[in-house]
Parts: structure tokens; sequence; C-alpha cells
């Protein structure tokens, strides 16, 4: 089967497709024929090699986190999913896996759910990490509620909109910043939208509440939140010292993707509540392209894969 496979860290040059053995699921595993998957800012980082920092990995590898499709094999001891349901999830290396760019992925049901009704599962493959990170930042990390006045810098991307929709939905005030001018902001979906370019977005505080999707400076979201209030970061941690001096809880999140996290993403999409949003279809024979897309910036939404 084919797979984009890294042998070295480095740009979207790394990136080859080459033909591997398909996997075969041991216990507690299943093996998933992908239709879809996507481009996040964690697989870029596991391309260049900045997450081996952190989470150490054998090359060669299979990049690719995000996955939808179709299960084809299970392994002992998998009571859930039946070999022809249709699954959606992880199959990350850093989540133990096998990666998603390639025609088949092993993984484990507890990284998998049901996909969305009504979405394509290439739409589908580009939800889990960015609605999940969602969920837990606004849900969980942020306690977003009525009346939360919330920033989220760095809004335009995959997980800004969603982000934003659903700490509307929960009855927050939502200003969210992007870069580059403000044409196109639609989706977004924020009560104010400001141009980085052209605003100091210290200004715009205090808030209850900020997250943090630039990762430029571990101060910017502190300084914008009110003492005593709420600061996540999805690139970068927040600086401790400051997060200190003004008493803001303030963390740097991890993705972490769970069958119940998947439910409730399914849940808020079916509802219509999260509406996905990809600007881009690229096939896995050209995923070095999809990177270069990425790098180049200015991608509303998500980058797919598709596959097969």
């Amino acid at each position: 089967m084919r797979a984009a496979r890294i042998s070295s860290y480095g740009g979207p040059e790394v990136l080859q497709l080459v033909d591997v053995d398909p996997p075969a699921p041991g216990p507690g595993e299943v093996v998933v024929e992908v239709r879809g998957s996507s481009v996040n800012p964690a697989d870029v980082a596991v391309r260049n090699g900045w997450m081996a920092q952190y989470l150490p990995m054998e090359l060669p590898l299979t990049l690719g986190i995000d996955v939808a499709g179709v299960v084809t094999e299970v392994g002992p001891d998998v009571a859930w999913p039946s070999v022809g349901e249709e699954v959606y999830g992880v199959a990350g290396v850093m989540m133990g896996a096998f990666g998603a760019y390639a025609e088949r992925a092993l993984t484990r049901p507890e990284l998998l759910a049901v996909p969305p009704k009504g979405l394509d599962l290439v739409t589908a493959g580009t939800l889990p990490l960015v609605g999940v990170s969602a969920i837990q930042a606004i849900e969980a990390n942020l306690e977003v509620g009525p009346g939360t006045r919330l920033f989220v810098h760095g809004a335009a991307g995959g997980v800004g909109p969603l982000a934003t929709a659903l700490a509307r939905h929960l009855g927050a005030h939502v200003v969210a910043s992007c870069r580059g001018g403000l044409t196109n902001i639609d989706h977004i979906g924020a009560d104010q939208v400001v141009d980085t370019d052209d605003t100091d977005v210290l200004t715009l505080g205090p808030f209850d509440a900020s997250l943090d999707l630039v990762g430029s400076d571990p101060t910017t979201v502190l300084d914008v939140t009110r003492p005593q209030g709420r600061a996540v970061s999805l690139i970068m941690p927040p600086d401790p010292e400051r997060a200190a001096a003004k008493q803001v809880t303030a963390m740097m999140q991890a993705g972490d993707v769970t069958t119940a996290r998947l439910h409730r993403l399914r849940e808020l999409v079916e509802s219509g509540i999260l509406t996905p949003l990809v600007t881009e279809r690229v096939p896995l024979d050209d995923i070095a392209k999809a990177f270069e897309i990425k790098a180049a910036g200015g991608v509303r939404g998500k980058i797919a894969i598709t596959i097969g």
C-alpha cells in the first residue's frame, strides 16, 4: 500500500510517497481504510522535527493524525467497531498508531467514533483534532459560559472558527484576531474581528478567558486576560511568571482525543452548532503540495487530504 513517510526531518520535500506493507491489527487494534485526513500544525511539527524534542519518534514514520474511513480488520478483544463500519478519529504516531497519510492506518477504538451524519468521509477527516481541541479549550479548560468575554488570538485557521462558534453557543462574547486584512472573515463568526497588522491586541482587554492559536509571544494572552481569569495556548506554554503575577490560570493544552469527545463533536456538528470548513482538497499523491499551501499561510479552515 502507499503511505506518505519521512526518513529525515525538514521541509515539505522530505515527504515521500512509498510502498509499505499494510499494518496488521494486534489485540485492541483496528485497521481503517483511509478516505480522508488533513494537515494540522502538529503534523508540521512532527515533519520538521520540533515534536521530536518532546516526544522521541523512530524514523522512518508515516505522517498524519486525523483519520476517517472504513474499518477493514479488527484485532482480538475489540468489541467495537466492526468490519465495514465508518469511523473518524486519530491515527497519529504520537498516539502510538501508524499514521493517517496512508491507504490503511492502524489505530485503537478509544481514538475513534462514528462520524457525523451528513458529512462525507473526507470532510469528517478534517475534524477530529481541531474539533476536539476547541471542545477541550472552551468547555473544559477555559470554562466558557454565559457572559464570558473571550479572546481568540489567531482565529482564521482550523480551531478558531469552531472555538468561536462553540463559545457563542454557550453565551460568550467573542473577540477574535486574524492577520493580513479583514477580507473573507465571515467564517470566523466572532462578535468582533480585529486585524493584528493595524490593531494592538493589548488594547482590547481585559477578557475573562483567552485562547492563543498563534504562539508567537507567551505573554500576549496573559496581558489581555483579567486577574483570576483563564488562558490557554495550543502552541506555546504561557509565561508562568506572568501568569502567577496576574493570578491567571494558564496552561498549554495538548489535544486529547477520546471517543467521548468525538461523540460530543459529532453532536455539535449534527445540531448545526459547529460547521467544518474545507478550503483545499489535496490527493495523497500531492501530499507535499498540501504542506506548501499550509506554509504559505492565509488558509481559511482546513486542508483535506483525500485518499482512495
